[in-house]
């Protein structure tokens, strides 16, 4: 084999390696991306939990401690027949206030002005801008269709 085309070889493999480290690069960059979009979502979701709970109003340090409490009792002994207790306190609200929402789709003749977009996201309402339509669950429907007032609009029910 030449010298040319021992060289030329070589650098086509160190071409390969290059390729193929961009490529590790980009799925880590991938990967981290997912991991921080999970962590948001699970914080999101705690907090949420946190305003279910009405537990939103007492300061931040409050809370922090009432947490920190929480956690030395769980280690204790009686923990687990308190975590099973309380799961089925936790269910059983869940599963009330999920009752307690409809799901609902609403769709506008022409777009709404911005005060009424306002309304629908504070009502808990998303836009999806393939179907051009709002979806969601409203807890009450009275003041979600009051918000929106005599503007044209039909509004669908999901069960």
């Amino acid at each position: 084999m030449s010298q040319t085309t021992l060289s030329q070889t070589t650098l086509t493999q160190k071409t390969k390696l290059e390729q193929m480290k961009a490529r590790l690069i980009a799925e880590e960059v991938k990967f981290k991306i997912k991991e921080q979009k999970r962590l948001t979502k699970h914080m999101i979701d705690l907090g949420k939990l946190i305003i279910k709970a009405e537990l939103d109003t007492i300061p931040q340090a409050t809370l922090c401690g009432g947490l920190l409490s929480l956690k030395d009792l769980l280690n204790k002994e009686e923990g687990q027949s308190l975590l099973k207790q309380w799961e089925r306190i936790g269910l059983t609200f869940l599963e009330k206030d999920k009752k307690a929402s409809t799901g609902v789709i609403i769709t506008f003749e022409s777009e709404p002005p911005q005060e009424i977009k306002t309304h629908l996201r504070e009502s808990g309402l998303k836009w999806n801008k393939i179907r051009k339509e709002w979806y969601g669950h409203a807890g009450d429907l009275d003041l979600l269709k009051k918000g929106i007032g005599t503007l044209e609009h039909s509004v669908t029910l999901i069960s």
